[in-house]
Parts: C-alpha cells; structure tokens; sequence
C-alpha cells in the first residue's frame, strides 16, 4: 500500500515504522521540528521489552494532496484532530482513512465529505518519544482495536500488523467502544493529574484508587443508560460496583509496574490539552444524570 501518516508522535512513529518494515510506501504530513528530524532519521521505535529497533525510512510531504494515497492513518490528539482531518480535504483519489485514537465523536469530527471513508480504530501500544525514538510497548489487555468494515485497505493494515506481532481486534460498533474508552483515559488522567502525574504515588493512593474505580463504574453505567454500545467486556467486568476493591487492587498493580508510565503516566504527563478535551466530552455526554457524582468530581477537576 501507499500510506500517508498525519501525526508522528509516538503512536504514528510505531504503527507508521510497522507498515514500512512490512513493506509498505509510507510518507508522513510534514508538521513542526519532529518531522524535519523523521526526513533526515525515519521512523525510528524500540519494543521496550525486547530491546528490539524497528527503523523505516520514510519521505515527509508538505501536503495531503501531493500524492495518490491507498490508506491514510491519523494518530493526533483529541484536540488536533479536527484540524488535522481539514488537511485530508487536500486528498486525491479515494483513500481510506483511520483515525486511530481518542475520538468519541466518531464520524462527526470529519467533514462530511469524508465520511463513507473514514474507519475508526484505537492503537494498542503506548511509551514515550525521547530524542527522535519512540520507546513502546504493546498493552496487553488491549489489542489494536479496528472498526469491522469491509474494507480492503483496513484488512491488509490489519494482516501487516499481525504480520509484526501485534495483537488486533475487529469492533463493530467502534463509536461506541471509543465513547466508553474516552471515560476510561480521562478517568485515569485526571487520577494521574491529582497525583502530579506520578504513577507510583497513585498505586499507593487508596483513596484516589478507589474514587477512581467508582468514577469509572459511573460513567459506564451513564453511557449504558444512554443507550450505548460497545462496552469491552473486560471493562465491564472489571467495573461493576461488586467488584470495587478488585478493580483498585488491579490498577494499583498496574501503575505500580513499569506500563503504568507506558501506558499511561507519560501520556497523562504531555497530553493535559486532550485531557481537559476528553473530560470535557465525557461530561457532555452524560449531561445532568444524578448518578455520576464520583466521575462528575474527578473531571471537572481536570
């Protein structure tokens, strides 16, 4: 395939460098210093836990519409992406288009004449960007998630990403997933924020633990209410009010080990814009329900 990529932070550098070392044409959207050192370097990511190194060379384009694109992959932030999805207006042909992240709007964040292209999906990996590589890991209790279409360019993207180890799961109702996956990182963000974005000092927090947990249950009960699907099932486990004290048991485990700052100490840390931006959808969305007195408190905070 020929791939553009717009955003080459950490989750761009890592499913970007991926598709380049299975085969594929990658070019990246020129955007500030960080790809004026991706034109010189590539695409340069280290499996934290291997030790491995992935480099792809890869060309930087000052604009979508330069070239004919097979797939397009936009991995930014909640609160850039929709001026990165008016860039893709420049595109020719007829691409398809990932955005792979924070994004509980769904659909709604593109312009309308982008929509019939545009599949939505969630990285699963997370780790930090230090002197032009990217150090990540794959995040185990969450596969790369991608939006069951029937769609040829998502289908290889997928067989690519098998094809290097990562774990990939098919969603059919992706609005939904993201929109219960946007109380989940603005939960634990906003967490993370009361602690100084210190993963360690959270695991030892019960209390904050704990209001977490509840803030979590709250909110997935809310969408539920609501109407809305798409709740993973590991989550709705986890996060049903009996199950309380072993759900903080599991996040107080899970911050105290190295993936807390992978997965989400580094993100919480460089990522307050999308933060404030996904607390302020999640409260949106479930408005003035009387039952969310836990979640209202911890992201308003945020």
């Amino acid at each position: 395939m020929k791939v553009l990529i717009v955003g080459a932070g950490v989750i761009g550098t890592v499913y970007g460098g991926s598709l380049g070392v299975a085969g594929d044409t990658v070019s990246v959207l020129q955007h500030g210093p960080r790809t004026i050192d991706i034109a010189a370097n590539g695409l340069i990511a280290r499996d934290a836990g291997s030790g491995d190194v992935m480099r792809a060379p890869v060309d930087v384009v000052a604009d979508a519409g330069g070239e004919i694109y097979d797939f397009v992959l936009v991995a930014v932030r909640r609160e850039q992406l929709a001026d990165a999805c008016v860039s893709l207006l420049a595109l020719v042909g007829a691409p398809s288009i990932l955005l792979l992240g924070n994004n509980p709007d769904g659909r709604s964040i593109v312009p309308d004449q982008l929509r019939s292209r545009l599949r939505l999906g969630f990285p699963g990996v997370g780790g930090t960007l230090v002197d032009g590589t990217v150090a990540y890991t794959r995040i185990k209790p969450q596969p790369t998630a991608l939006e069951a279409v029937d769609d040829t360019h998502v289908a290889e993207f997928a067989a690519h990403l098998i094809s290097r180890d990562f774990a990939v799961e098919r969603i059919h109702d992706m609005e939904g997933w993201l929109a219960y996956h946007a109380v989940l990182v603005a939960c634990i963000c906003s967490a993370l924020d009361r602690c100084g974005t210190d993963t360690q000092r959270l695991a030892g927090d019960r209390a904050m633990l704990r209001s977490l947990c509840h803030a979590l249950t709250e909110g997935f009960a809310a969408l539920r209410r609501r109407g809305v699907g798409g709740l993973p099932g590991n989550l709705r486990v986890l996060h049903s009010r009996m199950l309380t004290p072993i759900a903080a048991a599991y996040w107080s485990r899970t911050m105290r080990s190295p993936n807390g700052e992978l997965w989400f100490g580094a993100h919480a840390r460089h990522a307050g814009a999308e933060t404030r931006a996904l607390s302020g959808d999640v409260l949106d969305r479930v408005g003035d329900d009387p039952m969310v007195p836990h979640l209202r408190e911890l992201l308003r905070s945020a």
